[in-house]
């Protein structure tokens, strides 16, 4: 399906005429679209001096390693992780990103 845009003209039930714009790609450009979103966001990240994924998860590892060689307890560490915006993944039992 090529990209592009569509007018839609509706007059529900006999009553006024609505218009809506909308636009319509195929899957490759949606794919094209979140790369570029992807890279925007690295870019922006860079000119900010924002931490990468890779400092985010090199962070979260060594709290971990901190709070295992304290002896931490799970439950503790769990609501100090919450607290700095980390969640466990109760899957893999790793730390990731909140709202990931």
């Amino acid at each position: 399906m090529p990209a592009g845009w569509y007018l839609l003209e509706r007059a529900p039930g006999g009553k006024g005429r609505h218009i809506r714009l909308g636009l319509y790609c195929s899957v490759a450009c949606l794919v094209r679209a979140g790369e570029m979103l992807k890279a925007g966001a690295a870019e922006h990240a860079a000119r900010m001096d924002l931490p990468t994924e890779e400092d985010r998860r090199r962070e979260r590892t060594r709290v971990v390693d901190i709070a295992k060689s304290l002896n931490v307890e799970t439950f503790t560490l769990k609501t100090w992780l919450k607290e700095a915006g980390i969640q466990i993944s109760p899957a893999s039992a790793a730390p990731v990103a909140a709202g990931t």
